[in-house]
């Protein structure tokens, strides 16, 4: 038997019919054979892979021998297909609403034709991924860490994290370890710094682990590699007299840095440019206004604004004494 391709769908009857000679008499089986139409394919879906919480996703699917009526399911649970609309008997399109809960994997989907006309399926093998949500970062905290720090314990907020993910720091010099999940919107990990890290800021980024779609995100600049804090251990001379000009002050300490500056409390002192002579030592011309008030006065060095303007201050290390008597008769 050959059908034609336009064969009207439905049952048929067979009947059989004996030769003319001997009586030509017949039998029929009423509705013995049934007329299906062609069996469904699926080439493709317009899209691999979606996002637990995904709503309303206009999908397209692609094959042969779909028709008005037919369905589409997919495997397992957390799916929901809503809107299905034949366009031709090769394509349709319909929405697709994924669950916050859905179970992540692999999903199989099957069209189903009406059941006039036969009902037969056509099933596409895990052409669909659940995957979970895309990762973001909020704030990453401190937003500075100082070369030469040994642990320092960095807090990355967000949404989506999951145990198993890893964060990430731009850059040389910097030991990142094992990232510790709080929970879906924070995990910490502890950074080592090398001395000679280069300074400047970097960026953070978390990853997801591979199972459930290995996703990241990116803070851009999030954190800075910033000059270990400057220190003031001794300033010499200790003591100024009012109306002295242009003593050098001599600074002692660590974490100076050329284009660093010293500055000192209370009014009527000039300060000069500061001079850079070691990363432990710097100097500075002043010159004591005659009417400068008397007492005790804080020393401060501030490293320059690149590699974080750090301060070091040194309480009461100067003091402005009056004017050294003299006798000039008795």
């Amino acid at each position: 038997i050959s059908v034609a391709s336009d064969a009207t769908a439905g049952a048929r009857d067979v009947t059989y019919t004996q030769p003319a000679a001997g009586g030509g008499a017949t039998a029929t089986s009423d509705d013995a054979l049934a007329i299906h139409l062609p069996t469904p394919t699926i080439t493709s879906l317009s899209t691999s892979v979606l996002k637990q919480g995904s709503s309303g996703v206009s999908l397209t699917l692609a094959g042969s021998g779909f028709r008005t009526g037919g369905t589409v399911s997919f495997s397992g649970s957390g799916l929901s297909v809503t809107n299905l609309q034949v366009s031709s008997s090769s394509s349709l399109t319909f929405d697709l609403d994924v669950a916050a809960d859905a179970t992540i994997g692999t999903r199989n989907l099957t069209y189903t034709q009406p059941a006039a006309g036969g009902g037969a399926t056509a099933t596409a093998t895990s052409i669909l991924t659940i995957r979970n949500p895309d990762p973001t970062i909020g704030s990453v905290s401190p937003a500075t860490i100082k070369q030469g720090a040994s642990s320092t314990t960095v807090t990355v907020t967000g949404t989506g994290f999951r145990s198993g993910g890893t964060v990430s720091i731009s850059g040389t010099g910097l030991t990142v370890g094992t990232t510790t999940y709080v929970s879906a919107t924070q995990v910490t990990v502890g950074v080592a710094v090398a001395s000679d890290a280069t300074v400047g800021a970097r960026d953070v980024t978390y990853t997801q682990p591979a199972a459930g779609g290995g996703a990241s995100a990116t803070s851009i600049a999030a954190v800075a590699v910033h000059h270990p804090d400057p220190a003031i251990s001794s300033v010499s001379p200790t003591s100024l007299t009012q109306g002295a000009s242009n003593q050098t002050l001599t600074v002692n300490g660590s974490g100076f840095r050329s284009g660093g500056a010293i500055s000192i409390s209370g009014t009527v002192l000039t300060v000069g440019t500061s001079t850079y002579i070691s990363a432990t030592q710097v100097t500075v011309s002043i010159s004591v206004a005659s009417e400068a008030t008397a007492g005790a006065r804080d020393v401060t060095y501030t490293q320059p604004a690149a590699g974080g303007g750090a301060t070091a201050t040194s309480d009461d290390a100067l003091a402005i004494h009056l004017p050294t008597p003299t006798i000039t008769s008795l």
